[in-house]
């Protein structure tokens, strides 16, 4: 059984998509281990995305992020980080589009406790 990390970032906040976003994960068979809704401030988010810092769009990443609220998730079930990538990777070919997957599970669990998710 696997945990993976997800947030619902505001674009599809804005939309409220958050409800069916959820549900097609569910509907893949993966559990909610987690979840809490947050507005992030520009200094949190500073600190959450710190290895982009040096990176040009680091700027921009903080203002989008810190626009509204965002749905943070842990999400629980078999094969979960494949599952998330693949429905993520779908909406990202629809909109060709990139998404930043967190690949090493010590880092999202970092990342999810830095943002009081707790599992």
């Amino acid at each position: 059984m696997e945990t993976t990390f997800v947030i619902i970032k505001p674009n599809a906040m804005k939309k409220q998509k958050a409800g069916a976003i959820i549900n097609r994960f569910q509907e893949e068979g993966l559990h909610l281990a987690a979840l809490k809704m947050i507005l992030i401030s520009k200094e949190k988010c500073e600190e959450f995305y710190k290895e982009h810092k040096e990176r040009a769009f680091f700027s921009e990443l903080l203002d989008f992020i810190s626009s509204a609220p965002v749905v943070m998730m842990a999400l629980r079930g078999e094969g979960a980080v494949l599952k998330v990538r693949r429905l993520w990777e779908i909406q990202i070919l629809k909109r060709r589009n990139r998404e930043h997957f967190v690949k090493n599970m010590a880092k999202v669990l970092e990342k999810m406790q830095f943002m009081g998710v707790i599992l």
